[in-house]
């Protein structure tokens, strides 16, 4: 299955907890023989409006959006209410090419919710939220 992950940050520039634990769920899925993609804000000062890379041999779209972080409660809001925009400006074409079967968003971030929306209806996928996974040893 083709899995869309959506933390609000990523490694490595990211050291919050959750950045981590995608990292490793993503990990995870590619070890059980999927394909996990991690969408994720970028930096509003990237050459273009999506980067794409790999760590560790997982792939991570990094759209181009304003900062979240560090910033007063005005221009948080702006940017974080424009994340599911530009998430969406900047995919669009890359997800319409290639369908995803399931989208897994960060818990409890709502600011990713249109975008996944917009796949959902695109791809005709599934959708969870990250504090539905849990995986069985053995």
């Amino acid at each position: 299955m083709r899995i869309a992950l959506f933390p609000d940050d990523s490694l490595p520039d990211s050291t919050l907890v959750h950045a981590k634990m995608f990292h490793e769920l993503a990990l995870e899925l590619k070890a059980r023989g999927h394909t996990p993609i991690i969408i994720t804000p970028g930096k509003p000062t990237q050459p273009t409006r999506l980067v794409v890379d790999f760590i560790d041999g997982v792939e991570i779209w990094r759209f181009k959006n304003g900062y979240t972080r560090g910033l007063g409660k005005v221009n948080r809001a702006i940017n974080e209410s424009l994340i599911s925009w530009n998430a969406w400006r900047a995919i669009s074409s890359k997800v319409k090419q290639e369908h995803f079967d399931l989208c897994i968003n960060y818990s409890p971030t709502i600011f990713f919710g249109p975008v996944v929306s917009w796949i959902k209806n695109v791809c005709g996928c599934l959708y969870t939220s990250s504090s539905e996974i849990s995986f069985r040893s053995g």
